[in-house]
């Protein structure tokens, strides 16, 4: 079972090439998401939140994170 990056093809979930049947979990794995974590960042600061098609506005675990790197340009 791996699992790469949606729109970067980061590995996210891969198995060890020296433990075969052993996965190891990136730190950019953000579980239950098909995009890495830097993706992520990429995505929402630069989306309308409105549109956007991964998180169900208001309520995206995200936002937090969209308002952060938002508040670094200042």
């Amino acid at each position: 079972m791996t699992k790469n990056c949606k729109l970067c093809n980061t590995g996210m979930i891969f198995e060890n090439p020296c433990v075969p049947g052993r996965f190891h979990e990136s730190s950019c794995n953000i579980e239950g998401w098909p995009i890495c974590h830097e993706c992520m960042v990429e995505h929402c600061v630069n989306t309308n939140c409105l549109g956007c098609e991964y998180g169900k506005h208001p309520d995206c675990r995200f936002l937090s994170l969209k308002e952060y790197y938002m508040s670094e340009d200042d």
